[in-house]
């Protein structure tokens, strides 16, 4: 009952995550400071006070991550199924061989030796 309430504010705390991310104003050169095509505040990191959407883009970033993990811990544990290529090998195995129409006329003989001995025995 709580998975899908889970689920939803998951997918919902997604989508906010993305319209707030993209709403917000970039940051500068990014990686091209680091390389030498910014100044050196860039490089420093020198920023300002944390604005409302940046306050709003970790506390979604928590909620999306809690909701993952609790869902990852409230789904059931599946079992692991033997592949389809070894239940397909042990179903031929169980089968019997197919006989040929000349292997059903020739009757099972014991070989000479064996016959003889059989014969001394009795």
């Amino acid at each position: 009952m709580i998975k899908p309430f889970l689920v939803i504010i998951h997918v919902l705390c997604a989508i906010l995550l993305i319209v707030i991310v993209l709403i917000q104003q970039t940051k500068g050169s990014g990686l091209s400071s680091v390389f030498g095509g910014g100044a050196a505040e860039d490089i420093l990191g020198v920023r300002g006070a944390p604005t409302f959407f940046q306050k709003l883009t970790w506390g979604l970033v928590a909620v999306f991550m809690l909701t993952a993990f609790f869902s990852a811990i409230l789904s059931p544990r599946r079992t692991v199924k033997k592949p389809v290529i070894q239940s397909k090998i042990e179903e031929l195995m169980k089968l019997k061989p197919l006989q040929t129409q000349e292997e059903e006329k020739v009757p099972f003989e014991m070989p000479v030796g064996q016959q003889e001995e059989k014969k001394e025995g009795n």
